[in-house]
Formats: C-alpha cells, sequence, structure tokens
C-alpha cells in the first residue's frame, strides 16, 4: 500500500490537476476570445464609438422622461439625432461585447491569482500547515519515484492504471499551496533546487570518474593481452 506521503503527493497532484483544468478551460475562453477580436480593429476606437452611441440612448431615454416643453426639446439639435434607432441600439450592442471581451482578456491573463486570493480568503486558520514548506523536500523525491515506475510500466506489456510517461499536477499543485499559504521565501531558503543541482553534478563527476577508470582498465587488459600474444 501507499504511505501517508504518497497520500499526500496524490492529493497534491490532484489539485494540481484540477488547475491545469481551469488552464485547459480558460486557454479555450482566450482562443475565443481572439477568434471574435480579429474583427475589431482597435479596442479603444470601438470602445469610444460604442460608448458614444450607449451613452446617445441613455440620454434619449433621459429626456423622454422628463416633461420638458416642446421648446426645449427642439432647442437641443446636435448631430446624434440624424443616427436611426437601430444604428444607436447597434451601438449599444458593440459596447457590451467590446467590454465583455476585454474583461475576458484581462481575466485570462491572471486566472491564477484570482484563484490564489479566493482561497486565501476562504481558507481561515491553517497553523496545521505552518511548516508546509519543509515537508516539500520529501515530496519531491517521492514524486521521482513514482515517476520512474511509472514510466517502468509503460514499456511493460502488463500495463496498469498507474503506467504514464508524464505528470505536472505535483508540481502545479505545490506551487498553487505555497502561494496560497505565502511560503514562496521559505521555501527558497531551504536551498532546496540549489542542493538538487549540486547532487546532480556530484553525480555526474562521479559517474564520468567510474566510466574513465573502466576505460583505463580496459585499454589496459587489452595492452596486456597483445603484449602476452607477441611473447607467445
Amino acid at each position: 500500500g501507499n504511505s501517508f506521503l504518497d497520500h499526500f503527493r496524490i492529493l497534491i497532484t490532484e489539485i494540481g490537476n484540477a488547475l491545469g483544468y481551469v488552464r485547459m478551460v480558460r486557454s479555450a475562453g482566450a482562443e475565443f476570445c481572439a477568434d471574435a477580436a480579429q474583427f475589431v480593429p482597435s479596442f479603444e476606437q470601438a470602445q469610444s464609438m460604442a460608448n458614444n452611441c450607449a451613452n446617445i440612448i441613455q440620454n434619449e431615454n433621459e429626456e423622454e422622461e422628463k416633461n420638458d416643453d416642446a421648446f426645449e426639446k427642439n432647442a437641443q439639435v446636435d448631430d446624434n439625432q440624424y443616427l436611426s434607432s437601430a444604428t444607436k441600439g447597434a451601438g449599444k450592442n458593440l459596447a457590451a461585447v467590446i467590454q465583455n471581451l476585454s474583461k475576458n482578456f484581462a481575466e485570462g491573463r491572471d486566472y491564477f491569482q484570482v484563484l490564489v486570493n479566493v482561497f486565501q480568503k476562504v481558507l481561515g486558520d491553517h497553523e496545521h500547515l505552518t511548516n508546509f514548506y519543509t515537508i516539500v523536500p520529501a515530496l519531491c523525491l517521492s514524486w521521482v519515484d513514482c515517476q520512474l515506475v511509472a514510466k517502468d510500466r509503460v514499456f511493460k506489456q502488463s500495463r496498469s492504471k498507474d503506467a504514464y510517461f508524464t505528470d505536472d499536477g505535483f508540481a502545479v499543485g505545490i506551487a498553487y499551496i505555497l502561494a496560497i499559504l505565502d511560503q514562496g521565501n521559505r521555501f527558497d531558503s531551504l536551498h532546496w533546487f540549489d542542493s538538487v543541482k549540486a547532487k546532480i553534478l556530484a553525480d555526474e563527476a562521479e559517474l564520468e570518474q567510474r566510466l574513465a577508470t573502466r576505460e583505463r582498465k580496459r585499454k589496459a587488459r587489452e595492452h596486456e593481452q597483445e603484449q602476452q600474444k607477441k611473447k607467445s
């Protein structure tokens, strides 16, 4: 069975997968907005024109509610009176569409921060997670071991549901939880990534040294065999 650390890692991976699904949905929404925005030459100019049409309709509605005399109404003459009601209505609809596109674009860029802010407000007291950052290195090692086992199972004929070649849910989940708990700086103080990099470089140097030693022994053995052949 799985250990408590494995269960914790699986839970964090599921959180990351959920965030990945949200990212996929937001990417699809951003692509839809981009396809719709290609028909708008300039957001600023189109928004200004649409807002003018919307303001015209609003002003006309306000004027109809007032009980002014006919002289004052006839005295208010400008270029806006030459716009038909259909044109004004189309401008108002255009203003709503452009505003919706702009809003979706803005939300699509910082959705991750929105989720962080929302869960920070509802999380409440979390004293049991004060030292969460200290367990991240152990979780990373557990994830690496799980990845190696899962990749080995991919090449076997008797595959199981745990066979896969990639899984980024864990990394996303760890980053999200550290952001919610505001423990990014504390985790950086562990210098975990620096230690891992130093470990990998040391192992690589040791492996290269072993290979060089093995190669020297092989050449020495071949040279010795050649010398024996010459003597015989």
